[in-house]
């Protein structure tokens, strides 16, 4: 199995599946609604409940909990009073106590040796060892201190220049001659003085031998305390545990600046031994100013590329620059003193997000700073280069280059290459081992293994309204990881227990399938030995491609992100906490206590009478199923009523009937939280899906037959999405040039519908939209009465539970039916249309999305007032509209701005809002799948919601960043961009790294347009399939093995056994095969909720 990206989300995935990008409708709302249903699936919680009796809760974890609180390396100081703090300052702080993997590594080691040894004496033994392997690595970097100053460098890459006789060089390093300096052996006042050699040459003697009288005498020391302490008893187990912990916690960091100081001084060496090679040569004035020149230029290209990608990866590693640890906002010297632990620990939480947003701007800064400075670097040279190019063609024989020059001219660029590198492998694997932001100081190297830094972060982190929190740094982080995050083999380590064998995993795992697969042969049959011989190479193909053992380091990830998960769950239930994903469908947990959420939600209900109507109660009296029969007879009944007036047939009424097994359950409602302006809480109430709804057959019928007569007529004036807008925007403002000077744009949007529309509202302007679109009143085997009655059936059964409680719409309309959301587009189909007709007349720009309008306006602005008082009576009482208007104004997150008589549009980021930078939306069954594609499409919206190069770099730079502060490599955003480069921008394809500047990028943007207008089509292409039934969706539930594998098999033996079927094929069905993963960290704990 191969992974491409080295980061959390791909280190042990099978990701080789670049056929699954498909384009997603990202900017549907239904979407994100429909997926509402918080892991109520059974085929989810099939998994959960063993989970749930696999690592049950009960009081006896309270040791669990204690435990697990300490899986935080570094834990809460600690008062020493054994050791003086001049002693506590030498030590390393992995060597600390307040370090609990040395006692853990330690403690592991006695029990096994069945011997008594005090873990301090073993910790002092450790120090000493310590102490041996720096002073090794410090003694290492002087011998090449010595060796460069005395012309003795080995170089790993020696210089060709095809000289056998190449003169030594004397360079000394800069750590040499600053020490020289502050310790007054040389009469030099600066580093850029020439220093005695000699003198350089004693000192740095005098150095070595000191580390070789300190290594003695460490090792000395080391010999006598293990005879003195530990004779016999220090086993070899213990001892070689104790080395193998010094080197990977402590030597495997100090060692890193060691190795980037050694480099530096081979490639300062080396790049002497190529001057010098030079001179050699006897080049002119000219000849040495151009290689002077370029390589300068070379040098600044190089390092600024460098400088940029370790911005970047300071991003994924959560490594801030150095300044922004003195960044700081002052928070009121009061606030402490609040007595109230709630409102202390909500404004706290209020000045840290408002430090980070301040962060998240600041950082964006930094990279346009330096990708700035990397183009004009970038430029600069790629100039340089042609002049010198066009010189040694045109140019005098005294202006040219001769071949060794220009050899020693490439070997100087490789030297800096090989060396850049190098470096950039030094940073990121000490990135990659300080988890705590700690700088990278060559000079003072022992503070990188002494000091504790902050860690700061532009990562997005859990909404904390409580101060009742009680989780590890390792806790929050994985919280802050979001609802979304999968943890690896979740199912799988389920086998490690008696609970469930791996061959029962699988089983459930496709049962979805087999399940689907099912359903589909019996509505389209098929030859039954081709579906005999399908179904059992399907079921030898999944054990085939999951029925492997996991990695032993993705085994011990697994384990221990289990243990993290119990821990949380049991922190959660002990101090009666709620965790919740947000309202606002990001990918972000709120944490809080759960009696102020239950009665926010309470309040909420009890306020909403005017919307809700309450019916019964659930109890041992009134079951659930017996509020379902009283529903289905209700709507039997009116059924019979129109068959007995003729308005529907037979047929109809036996369509709409519901079977004795058809699964029935009605929609249950829950709440999620929301921030407002000031950051304090609300709650916002949530459908699950109305697919097993008693009216669903009803509402998905009349849905089919009214939505295309309303798409055909409402076409002109109704935006999809972002990109149809613009697109049509476009088009009135350039292409037919009807944006002048004067031209003011207006906004609108219409609240409280979902909640305040009345019914008969929505069936009056349905009555009259039917009349109007039709002359015999018929709209396929229905009339328009019949449609009204039948949408009237609808409305009166929209019937939800919530804590065992029934109640009824009496009032507006659930959000993720969408046949009401096309009622309520109707609406507002027909209270535009006074508006639509006035606007052609003037020939000014209109459309509307949803609940949002958007209309130009060349008259004064004083005007506008009345217009919309007149509109805004039309509505009911409490629906109300909001307007804004401008030559510059936001819609649909887009600002929209009339400069002088040319548009120009971006994406708009709000500056005032609440909401933390660098968000990733929520999404479910396949993360990874999914944010791959949103990282496509989000360039894609960048390209063509911003009209100007500038805008689309800044926001292409906001759309990385957000990547890589939430954990993905700089690999998978590069990999992503260059593919997206690919598809839209094949300029330079021949060129490793593609640039768009701003002559290049209206080509870019028209590619765009294109390719949204193809995938309107197609989306046209597969609404069709679905409204016929031809779009089969199979999924089965993921966890770990050879998913590409598996999928590109299963369409192979589809093609060949299952199309090759004559009476199948001509049902022309289209299959899309599909995962799930079943096992986020909200499937789980929300389930304590």
């Amino acid at each position: 199995m191969t992974h491409r990206f080295d980061d959390i989300f791909h280190r042990f995935g099978d990701d080789n599946d670049e056929d699954d990008n498909i384009s997603i409708h990202f900017d549907n709302p239904m979407s994100l609604f429909d997926s509402d249903d918080e892991n109520k699936d059974n085929d989810y919680n099939m998994f959960i409940d063993t989970i749930d009796d696999s690592i049950a809760i009960s009081e006896q974890q309270e040791h669990l909990s204690q435990t697990l609180s300490q899986l935080s390396m570094f834990a809460e100081d600690r008062e020493d009073n054994e050791k003086s703090m001049e002693e506590i300052e030498l030590i390393p702080k992995y060597l600390t106590r307040n370090y609990k993997a040395f006692d853990e590594m330690i403690s592991s080691l006695i029990r096994k040796s069945s011997t008594l040894i005090n873990i301090e004496s073993l910790r002092d033994i450790a120090f000493l060892l310590h102490r041996i392997e720096s002073i090794k690595l410090d003694r290492l970097l002087w011998t090449i201190y010595l060796q460069s100053g005395t012309g003795e460098l080995k170089l790993k890459r020696p210089l060709k220049t095809g000289n056998s006789n190449l003169k030594k060089i004397f360079f000394w390093p800069e750590e040499v001659k600053r020490k020289m300096l502050a310790h007054g052996h040389t009469s030099a006042t600066d580093l850029n003085d020439n220093l005695d050699h000699d003198a350089c040459i004693v000192f740095v003697n005098r150095i070595l031998e000191n580390f070789q009288n300190q290594l003695l005498d460490y090792q000395s020391k080391l010999e006598q305390m293990k005879q003195e302490k530990f004779k016999y008893i220090l086993t070899n187990e213990i001892e070689q545990g104790i080395e193998k912990f010094i080197q990977q916690y402590g030597m495997s960091i100090y060692k890193i600046p060691i190795e980037n100081l050694i480099s530096t001084v081979e490639y300062d060496y080396k790049d002497r031994l190529i001057e010098f090679e030079f001179e050699n040569e006897n080049p002119n004035e000219f000849q040495k100013e151009i290689f002077s020149n370029i390589f300068k230029v070379k040098s600044q290209k190089e390092i600024s590329k460098f400088e940029v990608a370790i911005l970047k990866q300071r991003l994924a590693h959560n490594h801030l620059p150095k300044a922004f640890q003195s960044l700081d906002i002052p928070s009121p010297l009061s606030l402490k003193t609040i007595q109230d632990d709630n409102i202390r620990q909500h404004l706290q939480d209020r000045t840290e997000k408002v430090l980070q947003r301040t962060k998240c701007d600041m950082i964006l800064v930094y990279l346009a700073v330096a990708e700035t400075k990397m183009n004009e670097y970038r430029i600069n040279y790629d100039k340089l280069m042609s002049e010198l190019q066009l010189n040694q063609q045109s140019g005098s024989i005294h202006q040219k280059l001769n071949e060794k020059m220009f050899n020693l001219m490439e070997e100087r660029f490789k030297n800096i290459n090989e060396h850049l590198i190098r470096l950039y492998r030094l940073k990121i694997c000490f990135f990659r081992q300080c988890s705590n932001g700690q700088e990278l100081d060559l000079v003072h190297r022992w503070s990188i293994i002494t000091e504790n830094k902050s860690n700061l972060t532009c990562s997005p982190s859990l909404i904390q309204h409580t101060n009742r929190y009680h989780l590890t740094d390792e806790q929050r982080n994985f919280l802050n990881r979001g609802p979304t995050y999968v943890p690896p083999c979740q199912i799988h380590i389920l086998s490690k227990s008696s609970l469930i064998t791996l061959a029962e995993i699988l089983t459930k795992q496709m049962a979805p399938l087999r399940r689907d697969l099912t359903a589909l042969f019996t509505k389209y049959p098929v030859d039954l030995s081709r579906r005999i011989n399908f179904e059992k190479e399907i079921q030898q193909l999944f054990h085939e491609s999951f029925l492997q053992p996991i990695p032993r380091a993705l085994e011990e990830r697994a384990l221990y992100e289990q243990q993290l998960l119990k821990s949380i769950k049991y922190q959660l239930e002990k101090n009666h906490l709620i965790l919740r994903r947000t309202a606002n469908h990001q990918n972000m947990y709120y944490l809080g206590q759960i009696d102020e959420f239950q009665q926010k939600t309470m309040d909420y209900v009890q306020n909403s009478t005017a919307t809700y109507e309450f019916i019964g109660t659930i109890d041992d009296f009134n079951s659930e199923q017996s509020y379902l029969e009283k529903i289905l007879q209700s709507i039997d009944s009116d059924l019979k009523s129109l068959l007995q007036r003729k308005l529907i047939n037979k047929d109809l009424q036996i369509k709409f009937m519901i079977k004795q097994s058809t699964k029935i359950q009605l929609p249950y409602l829950y709440f999620l939280p929301d921030l407002n302006q000031d950051d304090s809480i609300v709650v916002q109430p949530r459908l699950s899906s109305f697919r097993w709804s008693p009216i669903a057959l009803i509402a998905n019928y009349l849905e089919q037959l009214v939505k295309p007569y309303f798409e055909n007529c409402s076409q002109s004036t109704m935006f999809l999405d972002e990109n149809d807008f613009i697109k049509k925007l476009d088009y009135y403002c350039i292409q037919q040039g009807l944006l002048q000077r004067t031209t003011s744009f207006v906004t609108f949007k219409i609240l409280n519908l979902s909640t305040d529309l009345k019914h008969s509202t929505l069936l009056r302007t349905l009555n009259q939209f039917l009349i109007n679109r039709s002359m015999t009143g018929r709209y396929g085997k229905l009339s328009s009465e019949t449609i009204e009655e039948l949408t009237a059936l609808v409305l009166k059964n929209l019937f939800f539970v919530y804590k065992n409680k029934i109640y009824r719409y009496i009032k507006g309309y659930p959000l993720n039916l969408s046949y009401l959301e096309l009622l309520m587009n109707i609406y507002l189909y027909d209270w535009q249309l006074t508006l639509v007709r006035e606007f052609r007349l003037r020939d000014l720009f209109y459309g509307r999305c949803q609940q949002s309008g958007f209309f130009t306006w060349r008259q004064s602005l004083d005007l506008l007032p009345v217009l919309f008082e007149k509109v805004q009576k039309s509505f009911d009482s409490n629906i109300k509209l909001i307007t804004c208007m401008g030559s510059n104004v936001q819609f649909l997150e887009i600002s929209i701005e009339n400069r002088q008589g040319s548009l120009y549009t971006r994406i708009s980021h709000d500056q005032h809002s609440r909401q933390q930078p660098f968000l990733l939306p929520y999404t479910k069954d396949h993360p990874r799948l999914f944010y791959r594609q949103w990282f496509q499409w989000s360039l894609i919206r960048a390209g063509l919601l911003c009209s100007s190069f500038e805008d689309f770099e800044e926001e292409r730079r906001y759309i990385e960043a957000t990547f890589l502060v939430n954990g993905y490599s700089l690999d998978f955003v590069e990999y992503h961009l260059r593919e997206f480069y690919n598809k839209f921008y094949s300029i330079q394809q021949q060129q490793q790294q593609f640039i768009l500047t701003k002559l290049t990028y209206p080509r870019l943007r028209r590619e765009l347009f294109r390719f949204i207008e193809q995938e309107k089509i197609q989306l046209a292409n597969k609404l069709q399939l679905k409204r016929t039934h031809k779009l089969i969706h199979l999924y089965y539930l993921f966890d770990w093995g050879s998913r590409c594998q598996f999928s590109r098999k299963f369409h192979e033996l589809w093609s060949s056994m299952i199309e090759q079927d004559p009476q199948f094929k001509k049902y022309a069905l289209k299959i899309q095969l599909q995962t799930k993963h079943c096992y986020s960290s909200n499937t789980f704990l929300a389930q304590s909720i």
